[in-house]
């Protein structure tokens, strides 16, 4: 029966970041995890589209609302193109931005 050892590397520690193996022993070097980057364009697209819903619901000028909209989508885009977190909000931001273009639509037919 042979006692094999994991070869020399960087492996995981309790406290979350990276512990070097030399083969034999732990050194007590320290490799601290990355950390994503946060990516806030996503939630700016996702804010701007929620501002284009309300303004849709109050009954701003529709050209102001398409706008509005069309500015959320690009930002949600831009966002989508960026490393990092923040793909949720830019989703979130493109569906509220189709919502409150559509929501033009629909309130300027009921009035």
């Amino acid at each position: 029966m042979t006692n094999e050892t994991p070869p020399p590397g960087w492996y995981p520690d309790a406290s979350g970041a990276r512990r070097w193996w030399d083969g034999a022993e732990w050194a007590e070097d320290l490799e601290e995890a990355p950390v994503r980057q946060r990516n806030p364009l996503g939630v700016v697209a996702l804010a701007v589209a929620l501002f284009a819903l309300i303004a849709a619901s109050l009954s701003f000028p529709q050209v102001f609302t398409w706008v509005v909209s069309f500015i959320s989508v690009g930002l949600a885009v831009g966002a989508l193109c960026l490393p990092g977190r923040g793909r949720g909000s830019a989703i979130w931001g493109i569906i509220v931005a189709v919502c409150a273009f559509l929501a033009t639509f629909v309130l300027s037919t009921v009035t």
